[in-house]
């Protein structure tokens, strides 16, 4: 269940969203929400239950089955909490990983939006040096592929949005998009 400053920083994260996204984001997180106390709910019932069992299994054992049974349980608890301690590093690990690559995400997409706004004629010129470097070598190095993919992104972008270009422009985008098309077999 996520704490209440996860539940905070979510529920702020959402209410940044457009209308439409916010309505199914709240949605999904009560959901989950639900889902978390019930999980929680049930944990605890299965708890309390495995305690009676043991209670009256307890009850019913000698003292020397009771020793043995305690060490056995005190090893098997310290691997679970070794277990559970080595869970907690690896989600750890994972929700960093994940805002690392939230963050590049969002670095790309903004970067994407300020190249969309360059002149379709130098977004061409890069373009066609991307597609003549493929030529002559036969392949893209890899800073290459990512300015290739950006410039394709930028192109989608000022196509997508409401700019309109005049006939030039447009020609250029159009050469623009076909060299990139042609260096997509290099890798």
């Amino acid at each position: 269940m996520a704490s209440p400053e996860d539940a905070k920083k979510i529920l702020e994260e959402i209410s940044k969203l457009p209308p439409k996204e916010r309505i199914e984001a709240l949605a999904q997180f009560e959901a989950k929400q639900k889902k978390d106390r019930e999980e929680e709910k049930k944990r605890s019932e299965e708890a309390e239950k495995k305690q009676k069992q043991d209670t009256e299994a307890l009850l019913k054992k000698s003292i020397d089955e009771i020793a043995s049974q305690e060490e056995e349980e005190s090893k098997l608890q310290k691997k679970e909490e070794k277990k559970e301690n080595l869970d907690e590093i690896v989600g750890v690990e994972k929700k960093k990983e994940a805002e690392q690559n939230q963050q590049a995400y969002q670095t790309q997409q903004q970067y994407a939006q300020k190249l969309a706004q360059a002149p379709s004629y130098a977004l061409f010129r890069e373009a066609a040096g991307l597609q003549q470097a493929s030529e002559d070598r036969g392949y893209l190095r890899p800073n290459e592929v990512e300015r290739r993919d950006q410039i394709a992104e930028a192109m989608y972008l000022k196509r997508k949005s409401e700019y309109n270009p005049d006939e030039r422009s447009r020609a250029f985008m159009n050469k623009t998009e076909e060299a990139l098309e042609r260096t997509k077999s290099y890798k």
